[in-house]
């Protein structure tokens, strides 16, 4: 049995681990609300251009935008995809960051040619790709933390200059979406090209209005929507990073929890184990006491 000492130390080391526990997890419990907020905020101002965007593809003829353009020409053996990955920036968050970069792993794997460059947003999704095969871009290099609007606009127009340019053909985005504190899904979108049907869809679920009550767009339908498409881009490129980051939060908040509750459990186990080390050393010298009293 381990002396009271060493018994000793180890619950003072644990017990300090578990105050660490406790901090990081308040702290990630008070950037969560603080994200979650965020998202709630900037919600209503890129639904109304969703909705404008509706309204347009719901009575104009077929929109002519380079973000339909498939390319379907082309040899599908010269096509390269591009995928922006977000991961966290600290670790300490569970499986959060190994489960995005294993969806990725397995999309790279999907795609047919294998023509893939991976883009990576958060510091713990370079230092895992780093160590593989896969072509990633060094320059394309944001962190996770603290997502705003300006980096969200930012990386939307690398990528879509890029994907003007031909360098890439198909855009995805892999990042983490919260169902609820328990339950993070890593989650494949497809941010370009788009596609007519995905607005078409929400109109089974839009009330359409009629033709008179439509809003009048200056200089034209299409005009208007080349503009507003791209603030839309940069809502969905925003929306994944918060998805992103509050998951980050919730995953290292649930992380925490977890070791504080454990640092208890040991220090419960530590504290009996404590006690009868002491009991026995107690009894040790009560039994050499009376040994030497008996001997003289």
């Amino acid at each position: 049995m381990p002396k009271t000492g060493e018994i000793k130390a180890r619950m003072n080391s644990i017990g300090q681990i578990q105050k660490v526990t406790k901090a990081m997890k308040v702290v990630s419990a008070s950037k969560l609300k603080r994200a979650r907020d965020q998202l709630t905020e900037v919600t209503p101002f890129f639904e109304d251009i969703e909705e404008v965007l509706i309204e347009i593809l719901s009575h104009s003829a077929e929109i002519v935008n380079p973000v339909f353009d498939k390319r379907a020409g082309k040899d599908p053996e010269e096509r390269t995809s591009a995928i922006l990955v977000m991961t966290g920036d600290k670790g300490l968050s569970g499986g959060y960051d190994s489960n995005v970069c294993k969806r990725v792993e397995q999309l790279i794997k999907e795609q047919p040619n294998g023509n893939v460059e991976v883009l990576i947003c958060g510091r713990m999704g370079r230092e895992y790709f780093r160590k593989t095969p896969y072509k990633v871009d060094e320059d394309y290099i944001y962190p996770l933390r603290e997502p705003t609007l300006i980096r969200a606009r930012e990386m939307g127009e690398v990528l879509w200059d890029r994907f003007k340019e031909e360098r890439y053909d198909d855009v995805y985005i892999v990042y983490t979406k919260m169902k609820s504190a328990l339950s993070l899904e890593p989650t494949v979108m497809k941010l370009l090209p788009m596609d007519i049907s995905d607005f078409r869809e929400r109109l089974a679920i839009t009330e359409m209005k009629p033709a008179d009550d439509m809003m009048k767009f200056e200089p034209s339908p299409e005009a208007v929507f080349n503009v507003i498409i791209k603030k839309y881009m940069t809502w969905v490129t925003y929306n994944c990073l918060v998805q992103a980051y509050t998951s980050e939060q919730s995953a290292r908040m649930t992380a925490m929890e977890s070791a504080t509750d454990n640092a208890e459990e040991m220090l419960e186990k530590l504290n009996l184990d404590y006690n009868r080390a002491r009991q026995a050393a107690i009894t040790q010298e009560i039994t050499e006491i009376i040994g030497g009293a008996s001997a003289l």
